[in-house]
């Protein structure tokens, strides 16, 4: 099928599309494809959630391993009204923030802060955990210092 939008909200339960609908989730690509409980999404994919948009190459919806878990594959970034997040691969759930990231490169704008890790994982909201994790508040051309650690959280709240 070429160029389609889904709502997600009509994905699966009624209780999940009430919810859904009434945030505003949806995701966009220039291909979909559905095969029993798997849906495959090709070029420019976009998932606009209420107060995130996710955008990469790929998506894969795979309701057999978990209701509505999403892989989201190449040229990931993740934009919030805080936080900017570039990576290879995301998963999550379409209607939950969890989030399990690898290789992300993220900038805390309020905070001025960025940095690269090689595994993260967002609890909610306002909490990230980062592990094998470097962090600068220094320009990207001018980087003075680096803190490196095995284990970084960070809470927004």
């Amino acid at each position: 099928m070429p160029f389609e939008s889904i709502i997600i909200g009509y994905i699966e339960s009624s209780n999940l599309a009430s919810s859904l609908l009434k945030n505003l989730t949806t995701i966009d690509a220039d291909y979909i494809h559905k095969q029993g409980k798997i849906t495959t999404l090709l070029g420019n994919v976009i998932l606009q959630e209420k107060e995130q948009t996710i955008h990469s190459d790929k998506a894969i919806i795979n309701k057999e391993i978990d209701h509505n878990q999403a892989r989201f594959i190449g040229n990931v970034t993740v934009v919030n009204q805080t936080t900017s997040i570039k990576s290879d691969q995301i998963t999550k759930k379409i209607d939950d923030e969890k989030m399990d990231i690898d290789n992300a490169e993220f900038i805390y704008n309020d905070a001025k802060l960025r940095g690269h890790a090689k595994k993260a994982h967002k609890t909610n909201k306002n909490l990230s955990i980062f592990k094998d994790v470097y962090l600068t508040s220094c320009p990207p051309q001018q980087e003075d210092w680096r803190l490196l650690s095995k284990k970084v959280k960070i809470d927004q709240s």
